[in-house]
């Protein structure tokens, strides 16, 4: 057997060791490093920041169906979601968005006609197979 076949061969049922394993205690959701964003003064999202105790909001989504955003402890949205639904959200949003965003949108889509499918493959993916957790911290720009 070529070199090249076997450790080929050996990469891919190491993957699928890992990810029975995985699979096993619960296909918990993978967190990943926290992103810092500084939200300009004029934004209606920077008035909310600076009424909390903290100074700073968390917006958290777990692929696994949950977007929470909390203020230390408290907790001021939560929602469950699908896969659907989260598209379906994003649809309307861009439509209601000001300006040429959607038109935008349009013409990006009509430049890559595969980029709808590849972004609900992606989502499925994360939804179904491999979850993660990624958090943005909301903080106001002074």
């Amino acid at each position: 057997m070529p070199r090249v076949l076997r450790v080929t061969l050996i990469t891919i049922g190491v993957i699928l060791l890992l990810y029975g394993i995985y699979y096993v205690i619960g296909r918990p959701a993978i967190p990943l490093p926290a992103i810092r964003y500084p939200v300009p003064a004029g934004q209606p999202l920077h008035d909310t920041i600076t009424a909390t105790e903290t100074n700073q909001v968390r917006v958290t989504l777990n692929t696994k169906g949950k977007l929470e955003m909390l203020s230390a402890d408290n907790e001021l949205v939560t929602l469950d979601y699908t896969p659907e639904t989260l598209a379906n959200t994003v649809d309307l949003a861009l439509r209601l968005s000001p300006g040429q965003t959607y038109r935008s949108y349009e013409k990006f889509v009509e430049r890559f006609p595969v980029y709808p499918f590849l972004t609900n493959y992606v989502n499925q993916f994360f939804y179904r197979f491999l979850p993660f957790r990624i958090s943005v911290i909301l903080t106001p720009q002074q």
